[in-house]
């Protein structure tokens, strides 16, 4: 998920794992962990039945690659400088703590703090500089969502209808 605003790109990694989840960064890199208590592991094993990723794998190593093809999709408009930051959005609302890891985490239900708190602070990135590369004007967001937007097939592309082949007598 993508929140474009003027004052740069938020990347959002939703994860639906149970809580409480932990993240613990060092200089090899993010560690994740979500205990697995017997409620944890009944909702687990009904949700890998039913086909839900309840894993809780490595949101930083995801946010990583994700963050990435956003710097590479905003060098193409010409706004290399534009901040860009990631989150990850856990929607089952676990209780989450985090210790020196690379991205932020947080339950649904506070989102639009975080959301609120991480465009003050791309606001405040940009108000230091006075470059007007690290702002995305309206056409730069067009620009983005011209790019993010599926391909659509014009009505006159699309096939006709079959026509029936017509009676043969006999």
């Amino acid at each position: 998920h993508l929140f474009i605003m003027p004052a740069g790109v938020l990347v959002l990694d939703s994860n639906d794992s149970l809580g409480p989840v932990t993240c613990n960064g060092n200089e090899k890199g993010d560690h994740w962990h979500a205990p697995a208590g017997i409620q944890a592991r009944i909702i687990s094993l009904i949700d890998k039945v039913m086909g839900d990723r309840p894993q809780l794998d490595n949101p930083s190593l995801d946010l990583d690659r994700m963050v990435t093809a956003v710097r590479a999709m905003l060098d193409s408009i010409g706004k290399p400088q534009v901040p860009v930051k990631g989150l990850v959005l856990f929607t089952r609302n676990p209780e989450i703590e985090i210790n020196g890891c690379a991205y932020g985490a947080t339950p649904v239900n506070e989102l639009r703090l975080a959301l609120h708190d991480l465009e003050q602070s791309m606001g405040e990135d940009r108000e230091g500089s006075p470059n007007v590369r690290v702002i995305l004007t309206s056409e730069d967001r067009r620009k983005i969502n011209n790019i993010l937007a599926p391909v659509s097939i014009p009505a006159s592309a699309k096939p006709e209808k079959p026509t029936r082949p017509a009676s043969v007598k006999r």
